[in-house]
């Protein structure tokens, strides 16, 4: 048996601004609709979605690397980037970082936050020769920093290690 580590997947990213149900059969999530609601409508079509949560049971993916990632548009630069200000990179992060929290609560996914958290997640997979009813693992990663706002605390107390 092996287990599969995906490297980068930004799931929050596509769930948030691709307005799409990473929870469903990805037979159901591709036939969802022409994607009319999602904040960026020129972006892939449902029909190209690449991986949900079951389909990741399914190919035996026990973990993957998820993303916090939200850019500030920088015109000067000609880069990409999805928000005005750092405030509102600061709230589109803290709300993927919700989305993880919100897949780990109702058991779909599970934050890996220490060495502890990945051995024992493993193991179980491990032990297991079908994954239909297991969480896929989530250790938590960002893409780039503009997500960060405060060096320290928020005003809301949380710390700004995102985990």
């Amino acid at each position: 048996m092996r287990l599969i580590i995906d490297g980068d997947y930004p799931m929050a990213y596509g769930a948030f601004s691709l307005d799409r149900d990473l929870t469903l059969p990805i037979s159901e999530a591709r036939s969802v609709g022409d994607g009319s609601r999602r904040v960026f409508p020129e972006q892939s079509p449902d029909s190209e979605i690449m991986a949900t949560l079951p389909e990741m049971r399914r190919a035996g993916i026990a973990a993957a690397l998820v993303k916090v990632t939200s850019c500030i548009l920088k015109p000067d630069l000609d880069s990409h980037g999805e928000c005005r200000n750092r405030d509102i990179a600061y709230a589109l992060g803290q709300g993927q970082l919700a989305y993880y929290r919100i897949l780990d609560s109702r058991g779909e996914a599970r934050l890996l936050k220490t060495s502890e958290d990945f051995n024992n997640h493993m193991r179980t997979w491990s032990e297991k020769s079908n994954y239909d009813q297991l969480p896929v693992g989530m250790v938590l990663g960002m893409e780039g920093a503009d997500p960060i706002h405060w060096p320290e605390k928020s005003t809301s107390g949380m710390t700004m290690d995102f985990v």
